[in-house]
């Protein structure tokens, strides 16, 4: 089974930590998807990430914010940033996962309401 999981691209200290395999930090932690903030990788985490992931993807903001009106199009579901970055790293290898059978966890529903209403301003 693949367990993959969507990370934001400016903030790759988890990213680079599990492709290093020792724990990693960046300079900031800056973006709208206030649960991937972080500018360290945290070892409990970081093992059970060692142990049961096989792929990590990272997204872009743009990518996040499409993935969470993608969601509200289509299911009907509100989800903050961190909640819609799996879904946008999905989103983003749609085509190596096409005729795949593809679960996620959708969660973290505590966008807050400026935070959406950017999101929403921003659809096209």
């Amino acid at each position: 089974m693949l367990a993959l999981t969507g990370l934001r691209e400016l903030l790759p200290a988890v990213y680079h930590s599990w492709q290093q395999g020792k724990l990693c930090e960046t300079e900031s932690s800056d973006t709208f998807a206030d649960g991937l903030a972080t500018r360290v990788a945290f070892a409990l985490p970081f093992s059970i990430m060692q142990d049961g992931l096989d792929d990590m993807v990272l997204v872009s903001e743009d990518e996040i914010r499409q993935a969470i009106l993608r969601l509200l199009r289509t299911t009907h579901n509100l989800a903050e940033g961190a909640g819609a970055a799996a879904v946008a790293g999905a989103w983003k290898l749609r085509q190596s996962l096409l005729g795949q059978k593809v679960v996620m966890v959708l969660s973290g529903g505590n966008i807050d309401i400026d935070t959406l209403r950017w999101v929403l301003g921003q659809a096209s």
